[in-house]
């Protein structure tokens, strides 16, 4: 009978340390399913401008795309398109980003799990390193940067093993994952240095057996020759190269991107290393830092993980240094070369964790210091909830197109201009820049729309992409705003692009929704047009249609009247938006011929918190002169309506 109490104390403890092997055991899933379910409901769902969209549509039809060819990726890509055949091939390589993601996050958990042997410091660096705003970001969109990750938490774990056991296998190991990171990215490339030195300090030894040396060097030079890969795909008619001849000097400038903006620049940028240190704070909030500061100092203490750590700061603070000078400071988005960074920064936030723990004392108290070490290590994600809020928001709710279309990485603006390509004529020459160019191609290559048109960057040749549609007889078309149009063409909107026609259109649209107003008693606005099909009145949506001007009267020019759009809801205003001239600012009223018919492209927003009612589009010209506004009246019928048209009203509910 006295033993009774024993026994079940003893039947507690092993349902305990069942419980916690149990935990220990499915963290590497927990860390998992944590960042792939954060960036599965973020994620894109749909097309992409600029690199990202290249990667949509490159892979599907096996292209070269841009310097360095990314064969890795494209082939990783094509393969994954191939065994999962659900959705949108756009959608299922967006898909694919947030896997891969999701899996850096893992490996990030993993190691650290190795490495302090505690399930507690493997959750703290995956969740910090998966909550990463940059991190994040990449993991939602079709790009390079979440494989960077991967490649990068992996190598890093590969020179973790390689340190605890230095034989022939993990040499073998971490060489092959080291070519395999530098194959894909030139980024990469930023921890040669500090893996060189880590192999040549742990391994030396085994450098020194010749078939060691000889097997490491095969199996770092086997993963590179997937840029084969670029020579066969060069001579390919495909976009973006379009078939191109690769001799050996054109491959190697082609593949170490020579010439590119993308290089090293030595020295001290403080503009590119205040802009790292920006994102940085964002990213690791000062408590995961601290950890970092703190909780290293103390690691260090203990024997046998100083070359560790030494190797984890070195390769951080060398990443760092060199993603903040690497590229041309006036690119946008330069933050996506942090990542690589930012993945050594995570193990460094795991490792301090398991410093801090070492150091508290075993006493009575050191439950409750060790609970409050993680109410502080996990206070960082009081924000979440808003972070996940804005990333959903930001793919979610449709975004208007600019007259730029510079940035066309969310808010469904790329899928809206690709549906301008089924608008156009069948063999029209569309000129683009880069950011427009790659989901036209997806819509023309994948989808099949207007096979025989030609999409064609950069814009700045537009010049001699007009002489080549002129001397083909195709119709000319851009796909954003340019200077000067109305000199020698007469822009009007074909949808979200434009149509630089040589003789003005006098036919009023087939699908014309009348309206029949007068501003000025001089210029029609026959009625609107809603190209891209029946529109969706519904919060955080966007309603695209096209103004149909025309004008009445011959005569002097007309003012330069600029546009005034104005949204009312049941509460008021809830958008306005002005434009200097119709079509995308490029067509001045000025410039208006009598009789001449200019359709002219908007956007209009409903906001995503907009109240249930009825919505009132207004519209407003007005010219400025003596430093004030004057308002052009309006009339419709032969009425005086006052000095604004309401040509839509519209109902919206919740």
């Amino acid at each position: 009978m006295r033993q009774a109490p024993y026994k079940h104390y003893a039947r507690a403890q092993s349902a305990r340390t069942t419980l916690f092997r149990l935990i220990s055991s499915s963290h590497h899933l927990v860390i998992f399913l944590f960042s792939f379910t954060l960036y599965l409901t973020t994620l894109a769902p749909g097309l992409l401008g600029g690199d990202a969209g290249e990667l949509q549509f490159a892979p599907a039809i096996l292209a070269l795309p841009h310097p360095s060819g990314y064969p890795v990726q494209v082939l990783l890509n094509w393969l994954w398109i191939q065994l999962f055949p659900l959705g949108e091939i756009a959608w299922r390589i967006n898909l694919l980003s947030a896997l891969v993601a999701a899996l850096g996050v893992t490996a990030v958990g993993w190691t650290v799990h190795r490495s302090t042997g505690s399930t507690w410091a493997a959750l703290i660096a995956g969740t910090a390193l998966a909550t990463a705003p940059v991190y994040w970001s990449q993991a939602v969109l079709a790009d390079k940067y979440a494989l960077n990750g991967l490649l990068t938490a992996l190598l890093l774990a590969a020179a973790w093993h390689f340190g605890q056991r230095v034989d022939r296998r993990s040499l073998l190991w971490l060489a092959f994952v080291g070519g395999l990171a530098f194959a894909h990215h030139r980024s990469l490339w930023l921890f040669a240095p500090v893996i060189g030195v880590w192999i040549l300090v742990r391994g030396w030894p085994i450098l020194r057996r010749p078939s060691a040396l000889i097997g490491g060097i095969i199996a770092f030079t086997a993963p590179l020759l997937v840029y084969f890969y670029v020579v066969w795909a060069a001579g390919r008619p495909l976009p973006p190269a379009f078939g191109i001849e690769m001799d050996w000097p054109r491959f190697w400038r082609f593949v170490l991107s020579d010439g590119s903006a993308g290089q090293v620049r030595l020295g001290l940028d403080w503009a590119g290393l205040q802009l790292y240190a920006g994102y940085l704070l964002e990213s690791y909030p000062w408590p995961w830092l601290l950890l970092v500061i703190v909780g290293v100092i103390l690691r260090m203490r203990e024997r046998g993980r100083r070359g560790w750590l030494i190797f984890l700061l070195a390769a951080f603070v060398s990443a760092a240094y060199l993603s903040a000078v690497y590229e041309n400071y006036d690119l946008p988005r330069r933050y996506v070369y942090f990542v690589p960074s930012y993945v050594a920064l995570a193990l460094l936030i795991g490792e301090g964790w398991q410093g801090i723990l070492s150091a508290m004392p075993q006493t009575r108290l050191r439950p409750l210091f060790v609970g409050m070490a993680l109410l502080l290590a996990f206070a960082p994600l009081i924000a979440l909830p808003a972070r996940w809020q804005s990333f959903r928001a930001e793919q979610f709710h449709e975004r208007p197109l600019d007259i730029w279309r510079q940035t066309l990485k969310s808010g469904g603006q790329a899928d809206r201009l690709a549906a301008g390509l089924a608008l156009v004529e069948p063999d029209a020459l569309i000129a683009a820049d880069w950011e427009q160019a790659t989901p036209l191609w997806y819509a023309q290559q994948v989808e099949g729309h207007c096979p025989g048109c030609l999409i064609r960057y950069p814009l700045h040749e537009l010049v001699n992409f007009a002489g080549q549609a002129a001397a083909e007889d195709r119709p000319l078309y851009v796909a954003r705003t340019v200077n000067d149009a109305t000199l020698w063409s007469h822009p009007t909107a074909t949808g979200p692009l434009v149509k630089l026609a040589s003789q003005p259109e006098d036919r009023l649209p087939a699908d014309l929704d009348a309206r029949s107003f007068t501003f000025d008693g001089q210029l029609d606005l026959a009625g609107i047009v809603w190209p891209l099909g029946d529109p969706v009145f519904e919060p955080g949506r966007v309603l695209p249609l096209s103004l149909i001007w025309q004008r009445n009267i011959d005569g002097d020019p007309l003012p330069g009247y600029a546009i005034s759009l104005r949204l009312d809801g049941p509460v008021g205003e809830v958008w306005q938006s002005d434009s200097p001239a119709p079509v995308l600012g490029m067509a001045p009223f000025s410039s208006f011929a009598p009789g001449v018919v200019v359709a002219d492209y908007y956007e209009i927003p409903i906001p995503a918190d907009a109240a249930p009612g009825e919505y009132t589009l207004r519209l407003i010209l007005y010219t400025v002169a003596d430093g004030g506004f004057r308002n052009a009246p309006v009339t419709a019928a032969g009425m005086i309506l006052g000095e604004q048209a309401e040509i839509l009203k519209f109902g919206v509910e919740r």
